[in-house]
């Protein structure tokens, strides 16, 4: 994009789609909105995996800063497909999740980056979205602005997924564990309950003030 104009990158189709990636690094020189915006009824094809849930993007390349802060903000119209992001990113901005599904990825063979979101930025979960940590400790300099939910997912071996960083519980916002145990190290804020599902643990390790 050009410098204090938003690009925007947008996954389009009105038939059947194959996964896609984008591989290369990212050098933003401004704030990026990725958007997935297909007809409700598009299919995906060869999608099957081992979590009962299937992929339509991956973020694959590191997304570099220039020239200041750069935000990122993910949305879709398909949020049963989840959007995977997994380079070692260097944002300070906050990342907006609306209405997606957007997973911490690790490789075929345990690779993957804690700082796939940034870092000493807030990730914002908004109502309807998913976040999924995917065993991953993510940084403690994060904040995470809950009104959608957080999970973790079972890889293998199992490992627990944990958020260091603060949690601003709102309205709506939730902790998930549907294959895996989740923990929260951070301080959890807020007026609004706390509401768990899914079979896993919920570990909650500070003294919270929600």
């Amino acid at each position: 994009g050009v410098e204090g104009h938003p690009a925007t990158l947008t996954i389009a189709s009105t038939n059947a789609l194959e996964r896609s990636y984008v591989n290369p690094n990212l050098l933003l020189k401004s704030d990026l909105a990725v958007a997935i915006d297909v007809p409700s009824t598009t299919t995906l094809r060869n999608t099957d995996n081992q979590y009962g849930d299937a992929p339509i993007l991956g973020l694959h390349g590191d997304m570099i800063e220039d020239g200041g802060k750069r935000s990122l903000s993910i949305t879709s119209t398909k949020p049963g497909y989840y959007i995977g992001v997994w380079g070692n990113n260097r944002l300070t901005g906050d990342v907006t999740i609306s209405n997606a599904f957007v997973l911490v990825e690790k490789t075929d063979a345990g690779c993957g980056y804690a700082q796939a979101l940034g870092a000493s930025n807030t990730v914002k979960v908004l109502s309807g979205a998913k976040l999924d940590i995917g065993g991953f400790d993510m940084p403690e300099s994060q904040t995470l602005e809950l009104t959608g939910t957080l999970r973790t997912r079972n890889y293998t071996p199992a490992v627990t997924g944990a958020w260091n960083g603060p949690v601003v519980l709102k309205d709506g916002g939730s902790f998930d564990g549907p294959g895996a145990d989740l923990k929260v190290n951070g301080v959890i804020s807020g007026e609004a309950d706390l509401v768990k599902t899914g079979p896993n643990v919920l570990e909650l390790a500070a003294d919270n003030t929600y």
